[in-house]
Order: structure tokens, then sequence, then C-alpha cells
């Protein structure tokens, strides 16, 4: 039933964010550096000479704990939306598989119900995995709210008390990536 595919999705959120996470780390500090462009390889060596290897996956367990009611989410809620989509556009009649376009909507739909549940816990994931010393001190004093009203860090939108463009300034203040 549900709840099996709940679990699976659960499971399969958390290994994925384990493997993905250096990459997205090394990413992350690439965009965010004001400075030059500077190769993977180079701030591959600065993040393993400044954290050791576990600082590839700063930001894991704000990953994970995203991850796994997102992904446990899309597993669940995709039937649904496609069972649903389908009998709206009169293709249970029809029986056989769902078309592209049901498929496509479901699909839409099943990512937007997801993301927009776990978007406070990206918000939080991100700049976990960005900030350093005071900044991340700075925005935990800023309060829940801090956390929970920024979209992403490309956008860097206002976050309360404790705004993105604030905890980019410190690392720029900081040297950046070095």
């Amino acid at each position: 039933g549900w709840q099996v595919t709940m679990i699976s999705g659960s499971i399969s959120g958390a290994v994925a964010t384990l493997a993905r996470q250096p990459i997205q780390r090394l990413k992350w500090i690439r965009q965010v550096d004001p400075g030059q462009p500077v190769p993977y390889g180079t701030v591959l060596r600065r993040t393993v000479q400044e954290g050791g290897v576990l600082g590839l996956f700063r930001g894991s367990t704000a990953g994970i704990v995203r991850n796994i009611p997102h992904a446990s989410l899309v597993y669940t809620i995709y039937p649904w939306w496609e069972r649903n989509i389908k009998a709206a556009l009169g293709g249970e009649a029809r029986g056989g598989e769902s078309s592209f376009g049901t498929r496509f909507f479901a699909g839409f739909a099943t990512g937007f119900c997801a993301t927009v549940a776990t978007h406070p816990l990206d918000t939080i994931r991100v700049r976990i995995s960005l900030t350093q010393g005071d900044a991340w001190q700075r925005g935990a004093e800023g309060g829940r709210r801090s956390w929970l009203m920024s979209p992403s860090p490309a956008l860097l939108r206002p976050a309360g008390e404790a705004k993105l463009a604030d905890i980019l300034s410190d690392v720029g203040r900081q040297g950046g990536v070095r």
C-alpha cells in the first residue's frame, strides 16, 4: 500500500542526498564566491583542507531531513495525481496507459506539492551548507521566521532578520572560497 511506497521514497531520498551532497556543496560554494571563477578541483582541495572529507558533507543532515519527506511525498502522491488527472480528462473510459500529457501534469503537480511542503527545509539545508561561523549564528538568532522566508540562494530574497545576502557578504569579507 501507500505506506510501503512512502517508506521506499524516504529511503531513496536519504540515499540520494548522501550521494549528491559533496557535489552540491562544491557547486554552491562556486556559485556564491564573489571572485573569479575557481575550478572545481581547487574548491574541492580547499574544502577538504578546511573541513576534512566531512566538510564535503556539511548540510547533509538538513538535506536528509528535507529529502525524506520530499521523496516520500513524490512517490506517494504521484499515482493520486495521475489517476485524478486521467479521470478529469476522460482517460479512464479509454483504459490503458496514461498519455504523455497526463503523466507530465501529474509529475508537475507532484513536484510542486512536494516542493511547497518541504521548501523551508530546503532553505535551511542550503544555508547550513553555505554559511560559516557568525553568519549561521545570526540566522539562528533571527528565529524560525528568518529561515522560512527565502525561496532560494540564487534569488537573494530577504529572510526576516537574516538575509542570505548578509551571509554571502560575510563569506566575501572572509575572502570567499580560498
